[in-house]
């Protein structure tokens, strides 16, 4: 992604889309939702996303020259629909190693989905699991 006042340099543009051919089959499209259109564009490698507003302003990110994603491939349920809300709290909850810290993390720190606060609301009356603080050079 590059921000919308700045066009993406050619070159890179041509170096990425270069990049995504090559890969051929290692590179392949993330599952989408029902009605929902593929996040990155097939021959260019490009996420189809807009820039990332800041959250009390509501501005464009500034600083930024372009935003690299890293993509988590999702469990479509019900054939290709994402998981519910009820369903993702029931998943936390369900977890032996306690990794419902990850989404207590994630929105202590502003990472955040349309479906976090209903998430929260029926997780309500766990204790926040919080990943300790790193130390000794990053590591916890």
């Amino acid at each position: 992604m590059h921000p919308p006042d700045r066009p993406l340099a050619e070159e890179f543009q041509h170096a990425w889309s270069e990049a995504v051919r090559a890969a051929g089959s290692h590179f392949r499209q993330i599952p989408a939702a029902i009605g929902e259109q593929q996040l990155i564009d097939p021959a260019s490698g490009v996420a189809q996303l807009g820039w990332p507003t800041d959250v009390e302003s509501t501005e464009a990110l500034r600083g930024f020259d372009l935003l690299l994603l890293t993509a988590t491939e999702p469990t479509p349920t019900k054939s290709t629909d994402y998981p519910s809300a009820q369903e993702v709290a029931d998943a936390w909850r369900a977890d032996p190693n306690g990794h419902v810290s990850y989404f207590y993390n994630n929105r202590q720190n502003g990472i955040t989905t349309f479906q976090d606060n209903e998430i929260q609301r029926i997780l309500r009356g766990e204790l926040p699991k919080v990943a300790r603080k790193p130390v000794d050079g990053g590591h916890a």
